[in-house]
């Protein structure tokens, strides 16, 4: 088996750097109609005066359909595990699997800003993933550690092609005997696992 390979960001933005960056991921959905459409988008962002936080939570179910259909780029880094987008929650008080506190916008001790956020099908558990700024470009990565997907198959629980194969895995893993309804993510060993993966090299 090979190593593990790290990787980098070079650039420490700030919170509302950041939240700009996936603004302008918005504004360029095909979809994105805040006139037509204020319930989804929001109010345009022009009226939010370069206060992109406030224009992204205006845009709450707006945000969510666009981190169901980012870029290419983005998908790449997040196709490591199968997981579906049907359902996708990026505002505490909302996200699925216990993680409202790591879920939005948050900076950790390393310095790296990102914007977390949960998603999965109707069958399956959500995971959790992230989306942060690499120094280059917008990058997804989906933590191992305290993440609720099955490590063996790479999959989301809830995908295997025989359940009682999920059922086991799920067991292993956790300890947990049955199902996996009520089992929610581990936010101490994500953020633990996303400063350990990915690390500042800036000057």
């Amino acid at each position: 088996m090979g190593l593990i390979m790290g990787r980098k960001f070079t650039v420490k933005l700030t919170e509302k750097e950041l939240a700009s960056k996936i603004a302008d991921l918005v504004v360029k959905h095909e979809d994105y109609d805040p006139v037509d459409d204020p319930d989804c988008w929001g109010k345009p962002r022009e009226t939010f005066n370069g206060d992109d936080l406030a224009f992204l939570l205006s845009a709450q179910y707006g945000v969510g359909s666009v981190l169901g259909y980012l870029p290419e780029r983005i998908r790449k880094d997040l196709s490591k595990v199968e997981f579906d987008t049907e359902n996708v929650e990026w505002v505490e008080g909302e996200a699925y699997a216990g993680a409202d506190g790591i879920v939005g916008i948050h900076t950790l001790p390393n310095g790296l800003t990102y914007l977390g956020f949960t998603a999965g099908g109707d069958w399956e558990m959500p995971i959790f993933a992230i989306l942060y700024f690499d120094g280059k470009e917008l990058r997804g990565y989906v933590p191992k550690n305290g993440n609720t997907w099955n490590v063996k198959t790479n999959k989301a629980f809830g995908n295997a092609e025989e359940e009682e194969e999920d059922l086991k895995q799920f067991t292993e893993q956790t300890g947990i005997l049955g199902r996996w309804d009520d089992f929610n993510v581990g936010e101490d060993a994500i953020r633990a696992d996303i400063q350990g993966r990915i690390e500042y090299s800036g000057k």
